[in-house]
C-alpha cells in the first residue's frame, strides 16, 4: 500500500487531503446519527418520559426536545450526511479518472522517450499490458480499494467510539472479540490472494502476447494450420486468469454471510454475559440489544467492503508493484513475479543456434 500511496502523492497531494476530509466530515456526521438513537429508544420503549440530547443544553441551554424537533433535527444531520457521502463519491472518482489520465500518459511518454535498445529489450504486448491493463487495475481497483478502507474504516471507528461511551466493557468485550476474528478470517486469506493476483497479471500478459503473435503471423498461422494451437494457447491462460479473478470474488462474497454469523454469536454471547453476570435489568438489555444489532447492520457492511478491498489490494500486488517501477525507473521488487516474468521470456526466446539438416528444395525442375 506505500507504494500506491507515494504514486497517488506524487500526483494528487492536494485532492487526496480534500478527500480525506470530506471523509472524516462524514464519519462524524454518521457518529451524530448514532448518538440520537439512544434518546430515541428511550423515549419510544417508555423508558425516558423526555427526549433527552445533553449537548444541547450548551446551544439552546435546555437538553430535552419534543418529538418533532427531534425529528428535524435528525432529517437534518441525515441530509447533511448524505450530502458528504455524494461529495466523497464524486470526490473519489474525479481523483481516479484525473490519475488514469496522468499514470497512462507519464508512462507511454516514457516508453516513447526511450532508445530503441529499449523496444528490442522488451517485449511490446508487455508494454501495452502495462499502459492498458496495468494503469486500469490501479486507478479502477487498488486507488478505489484504498479509498473504501479509508472511508469504511473511519466509520467503523467512529460507530465503535459511541458504542465505547455508552457501554464500555461490552464494547470492549465486542471490539476485542471480532477483531481477533477478523486477524485470524484475513490471515487465511491474505497469501492467496497475492498469488492470484500474481498468476492473473501473468496469464492476462500472456493473452495480449497471444493475440498480438497471432494477428500479426496469421499468414503463417493458416498455411501451417496452426489454428487450435493458438487457440488452446489462448484458452488455457484466459482460464486461468478467469479462475483467479473468479477466486476472489467468491472470497469477498462468502466472507459477508461469515462475519454477520461470527459477529452475532460474538454480540449473542456478550449480552448474555451482561445479563447473567452482572445483572443488568430487562430495560438495560433491551437498550444495549437495540444499540448493538443496529450497529452491527450499519457496521458489517462496512467490515465486508473494508475485507474485500484489502484482498483486492492484495490480488493486485503486482499492478502497484510495475506501475511504481514504471513511475520511479525502478526494478520491481516482486520476486515472484520477476521470476514468473522471466521464466516466460525464456520459453518463447532462444540463444543457441539452430542447424538444419537433410533439408532439400526444388528449382527449375532439379533437385538441390
Amino acid at each position: 500500500m506505500n507504494k500506491a500511496l507515494k504514486i497517488v502523492n506524487f500526483f494528487q497531494k492536494n485532492k487526496i487531503f480534500v478527500l480525506f476530509l470530506f471523509i472524516i466530515l462524514t464519519s462524524i456526521t454518521e457518529l451524530l446519527l448514532f448518538t440520537l438513537l439512544q434518546p430515541l429508544l428511550l423515549y419510544l420503549s417508555d423508558i425516558s418520559s423526555t427526549i433527552n440530547l445533553p449537548y444541547l443544553e450548551s446551544l439552546i441551554g435546555k437538553k430535552s426536545v419534543d418529538l418533532k424537533i427531534f425529528l428535524i433535527i435528525f432529517f437534518l444531520i441525515f441530509t447533511l450526511r448524505a450530502s458528504m457521502a455524494i461529495m466523497v463519491s464524486y470526490k473519489k472518482h474525479s481523483l481516479i479518472e484525473e490519475l488514469h489520465n496522468l499514470i497512462s500518459s507519464k508512462i507511454f511518454s516514457k516508453y516513447l522517450s526511450k532508445d530503441f535498445q529499449f523496444y528490442i529489450s522488451n517485449n511490446s504486448s508487455s508494454l501495452t499490458a502495462n499502459i492498458i491493463f496495468e494503469v486500469n487495475k490501479f486507478c479502477y481497483y487498488v486507488i478505489d480499494a484504498i479509498i473504501a478502507i479509508v472511508a469504511e474504516g473511519f466509520l467503523i471507528i467512529a460507530i465503535f467510539i459511541y458504542l465505547v461511551t455508552v457501554y464500555f466493557e461490552a464494547s470492549l468485550m465486542l471490539i476485542a472479540s471480532i477483531s481477533l476474528f477478523f486477524f485470524i478470517f484475513n490471515k487465511y486469506y491474505k497469501m492467496n490472494s497475492t498469488k492470484m493476483g500474481q498468476l492473473k497479471t501473468i496469464h492476462d500478459n500472456k493473452r495480449l502476447e497471444d493475440l498480438q503473435r497471432s494477428f500479426y503471423i496469421i499468414q503463417n498461422i493458416k498455411l501451417d494450420k496452426l489454428e487450435n494451437f493458438f487457440s488452446k494457447r489462448f484458452k488455457h491462460n484466459t482460464e486461468i486468469s478467469s479462475r483467479s479473478f473468479f477466486k476472489l470474488q467468491f472470497m469477498g462474497e462468502i466472507a459477508k454471510p461469515i462475519i454477520e454469523f461470527a459477529s452475532l454469536i460474538i454480540i449473542s454471547i456478550v449480552i448474555f454475559l451482561f445479563y447473567i453476570y452482572f445483572e443488568a435489568s430487562k430495560e438495560q438489555i433491551f437498550l444495549m440489544m437495540s444499540l448493538f444489532f443496529i450497529s452491527l447492520f450499519r457496521i458489517l457492511p462496512s467490515c465486508n467492503k473494508v475485507f474485500h478491498n484489502y484482498n483486492a489490494l492484495k490480488f493486485h500486488q503486482a499492478s502497484i508493484g510495475i506501475i511504481h517501477s514504471e513511475i520511479f525507473n525502478k526494478k520491481s521488487t516482486n520476486k515472484n513475479f520477476e521470476f514468473n516474468r522471466k521464466s516466460i521470456n525464456e520459453a518463447i526466446n532462444f540463444n543457441k543456434s539452430i542447424s538444419l539438416k537433410d533439408v532439400s528444395f526444388s528449382y527449375d525442375d532439379s533437385q538441390k
